[in-house]
């Protein structure tokens, strides 16, 4: 029985109309009660995701909230393959035991798609002190894209890792990144690297200890869960890197490569 103190989050989801009713109908609920809200939507009940803070406990659900979504996006496609076109999250609210309703932006989203100097501003007017640049913000910052556009023409592989960063940070809205298809770019760029005789630790493109956090992340079930490259438990690697640290990462590298190239 919930606690009187707990609050409850209500989660509204949207999909088509077909998938909305299959959902509520036999087969993958994920154990969820929906409540049909309109032809497209529905919602589900999420009480005492835990954690000892307010801020906790919004982490706490929101990471159960995403769950629940990926298992029902999953089963979906499982059970109907390409013509369950999936469900997304439109609006959470928490009422709080005072009955208090508020509608919860997990800010984590927003942020995630600001650039760096971006957040940075946004800290410093929040009175936060200013934290040193990340490494390679300059590089990336300082490609030429026009030049970079003429080098498609005679480097194939720029072309392909282009694309391969453009996928890994798709669809537009997802704030998660494709591990497997950035470490897809990173390993594009490693193969042009050796093919010419360069070392990417070598020439400065990332040092041991980045790539020892990224390459274990990206092949960990145990850190990343379903979005690893691997399916073997492998245990969690004692270096981590989070979605935007990865990101950065990649994209700081291909800069980088790409410099060199030119």
């Amino acid at each position: 029985m919930t606690s009187p103190s707990t609050p409850t989050w209500n989660v509204t989801i949207r999909g088509q109309k077909r998938d909305i009713a299959r959902l509520l109908g036999p087969g993958p609920g994920s154990g969820l009660k929906f409540v049909l809200s309109d032809a497209h939507k529905a919602r589900f009940e999420l009480t005492d995701p835990g954690g000892a803070t307010r801020d906790d406990a919004r982490a706490a659900a929101r990471a159960q909230i995403e769950d629940r979504v990926e298992d029902l996006n999953g089963l979906g496609k499982l059970r109907w393959g390409r013509t369950f076109e999936g469900v997304e999250i439109e609006e959470v609210r928490v009422v709080d035991p005072d009955c208090r309703d508020e509608i919860v932006g997990f800010l984590g989203v927003a942020v995630d798609f600001m650039t760096w100097r971006e957040m940075e501003r946004m800290r410093i007017r929040l009175g936060r002190p200013p934290r040193p640049e990340p490494d390679g913000l300059s590089d990336i910052e300082g490609l030429d894209l026009p030049t970079v556009e003429r080098l498609l023409d005679n480097e194939p592989s720029v072309r392909r890792v282009l694309h391969l960063i453009r996928l890994a940070h798709s669809p537009p809205g997802n704030e998660l990144l494709d591990w497997a298809l950035a470490y897809a770019a990173w390993e594009a760029i490693q193969h042009d690297a050796r093919s010419r005789g360069w070392d990417g630790a070598q020439l400065g493109w990332w040092t041991r200890r980045e790539l020892r956090a990224f390459r274990g992340t990206a092949n960990s079930p145990e850190a990343l869960g379903s979005r690893a490259r691997h399916g073997e438990p492998r245990g969690l690697p004692a270096s981590r890197m989070n979605d935007s640290e990865a990101s950065h990462f990649v994209r700081k590298v291909a800069a980088r490569w790409i410099k060199e190239l030119l």
